[in-house]
């Protein structure tokens, strides 16, 4: 979809937005009065009542100064040369959130407007990712070591903005985060997840000061020995690339993730060699022969593909739920091979380990470290797992949490209790009950607590799993995961709980509600009729005729064979479903056909 570029979120436009922004269920608009906006800049004495509005995450440690800042006509966003972009992306957004005509500039700031400085010396204070706010004569001036520091600190500025209190009391805070990892795992496994919704996930990410994101999913492979398995679901090179660049200039860093040596039937369904045999000689796509050095090879060369298309320093292989629904028994082969590889006594839990050892290998020698879930890691006799592997720990099997953090492991919070899935109902993420019940970052899975102040403790992250996909469409995803970001988001960062509940807390999310992104996103539905969409030549010439339905979806229709092809949501994101494809994004399928000049509208 494409975005509209006139619509403003102001204070005085308040009449024309009430219809249009849904944030976690509740409609949210500026609510100040334009006459907040009267006196820019400092004034020695603060309205009476005058409260700092909530972020998320918190600023903890604020000192309260003495007066109060009012942003308003004559307000910039002033920078040097080197932050000239970040000035102007604020500029705008506050512009179009405050409706007050906001410019950027570089050179001397004043008192009635935001500075933005960039000032290594305060690396010790601050680190790679805090950032001081300082409100009082000389305006509001966030202030941090590097460009991420900086970018974060007006994050902070927006959320407190954006909420129509244009008159802020006078004070100052130092922050930078608790953790070094705090974001989610996006699984684009089992279908597509449209790079619209990515493009926004990641807007969202960025305005709660979140940095990790482990992204599963189908680069579309192109090697001799890898391109059978080049069926959709997949991304392109410049699809990842292009998502990747927008989310390093967030801070953000994209991990990719394939599951090996279970869970990988996108990739071997075309490649039963490489499928792992049980003893009546049933082969399982969904199962990587690791005894089969062809196998391993062909697992490394994809390795090979995502390398340079991403710009992070880790590669995830999944390395879970390898014998989900089975046992090592049903596959003797894998005894033998361990016993040969490893010695005697090894068992298929020392050859499974060898595997990852072996992928940690060829991982290190590309400059990377490799990560794992934790599940199958268990007590081997022959094979110890190398302890340079990130270990992100999510299900209560095979070794504890204490146990690895004894033996030295740098450890992940995945826990459970922070999953989503569009099926199982029992992975929804219930914010209140985390919140209430004192949850930290030390609480992994089934309530196994560690210290929280572990020095090899990375952080922790939320996960949103597709499952059964056709129970939700990303857009409802979209609205599901909105409390449970912002809950992590303040466990990773700030670690704190400056809400007395989690009512409190969830009141000020609302009010602070989405980022710009995400606002100015176009959710339009497609109106019924007939189009030409040339992505979809190798499904059908077309056109495709669109039938609305009365449950709010479409069905697809070509107009050739005339033959329904999917039903899609009008409103949501797809359900739709080709031979041999899997689910494509509806924001996917509205770019195909509308305004883009890809599509043509017949009638």
């Amino acid at each position: 979809m494409e975005k509209s570029s006139n619509r403003r979120f102001g204070v005085r436009t308040v009449a024309a937005i009430v219809a249009g922004l849904m944030v976690g269920g509740m409609c949210t608009a500026m609510t100040a009065s334009a006459a907040d906006d009267s006196a820019a800049g400092y004034s020695a004495t603060a309205p009476v009542n005058l409260t700092r509005p909530a972020t998320v995450p918190s600023m903890d440690g604020w000192t309260d100064g003495t007066g109060a800042w009012t942003l308003g006509e004559g307000t910039r966003v002033v920078s040097s040369d080197a932050l000239a972009a970040r000035a102007q992306s604020l500029a705008s957004e506050l512009t179009k959130f405050t409706d007050v005509d906001i410019k950027a500039a570089t050179g001397s700031a004043t008192g009635k407007d935001i500075s933005l400085t960039l000032d290594a010396s305060k690396k010790a204070e601050l680190g790679d990712e805090g950032f001081k706010l300082n409100i009082g004569s000389k305006g509001l001036e966030v202030i941090g070591a590097t460009d991420i520091g900086v970018f974060y600190g007006t994050r902070s500025v927006s959320q407190m903005l954006r909420q129509g209190q244009l008159t802020l009391p006078a004070g100052t805070v130092a922050t930078k985060p608790k953790y070094k990892e705090r974001g989610a795992t996006l699984c684009a496994c089992q279908i597509n997840i449209s790079t619209d919704w990515i493009d926004r996930f990641l807007s969202d990410m960025a305005d709660l000061r979140l940095n990790y994101v482990l992204l599963e999913m189908k680069l579309k492979p192109e090697e001799d020995n890898t391109k059978k398995a080049a069926t959709w679901s997949y991304y392109t090179r410049d699809d990842v690339k292009k998502f990747v660049k927008k989310a390093n200039n967030y801070g953000i860093d994209v991990i990719p993730e394939i599951n090996s040596p279970g869970h990988m039937n996108v990739w071997l369904e075309n490649y039963p060699e490489y499928q792992l045999a049980d003893n009546s000689g049933r082969k399982d796509p969904n199962k990587l022969d690791i005894s089969n050095p062809e196998a391993v090879k062909f697992y490394k060369t994809l390795i090979d593909e995502y390398d340079g298309v991403f710009t992070t320093k880790y590669w995830h292989m999944g390395a879970d739920e390898y014998m989900i629904g089975t046992s090592f028994d049903n596959y003797s082969k894998l005894k033998t091979f361990a016993e040969k590889q490893y010695g005697a006594g090894a068992t298929p839990n020392d050859a499974f380990t060898g595997f990852i050892n072996d992928i940690d290998k060829y991982v290190k020698a590309k400059g990377k470290q490799l990560r794992i879930w934790n599940d199958g890691i268990v007590n081997t006799k022959n094979v110890s797992l190398n302890k340079d592997i990130v270990i992100e720990y999510w299900y209560g099997a095979g070794r504890k949490p204490q146990e690895l953090v004894q033996d030295g492991y740098t450890l992940m919070n995945a826990t459970q209790a922070l999953y989503w899935s569009r099926s199982a109902q029992v992975y929804k993420v219930n914010a209140a009950r985390l919140y209430n019940n004192n949850w930290n970052v030390g609480t992994f899975d089934g309530g196994r607590q560690i210290d929280k102040n572990y020095d090899k403790l990375t952080g922790a992250k939320v996960s949103i799993w597709p499952d059964s996909s056709y129970f939700q469409t990303e857009n409802e995803v979209e609205k599901e995961i909105f409390d449970g970001m912002r809950f992590i988001s303040q466990m990773t960062w700030s670690d704190s709980r400056p809400w007395a509940t989690w009512n409190d807390m969830k009141a000020d999310i609302d009010k602070i509600g989405y980022p710009l992104d995400i606002r100015e996103y176009d959710y339009t539905p497609v109106d019924a009729g007939i189009y030409d969409i040339p992505q979809l030549k190798s499904i059908s010439k077309g056109p495709w005729e669109l039938i609305t339905t009365p449950d709010g979806y479409y069905q697809m229709k070509d107009t050739v064979s005339r033959k329904v092809s999917c039903a899609l949501h009008r409103k949501q994101a797809s359900r739709c479903r080709h031979p041999g494809r899997r689910e494509a994004g509806t924001a996917q399928l509205r770019r195909r056909v509308r305004r883009s000049g890809s599509a043509q509208h017949r009638q």
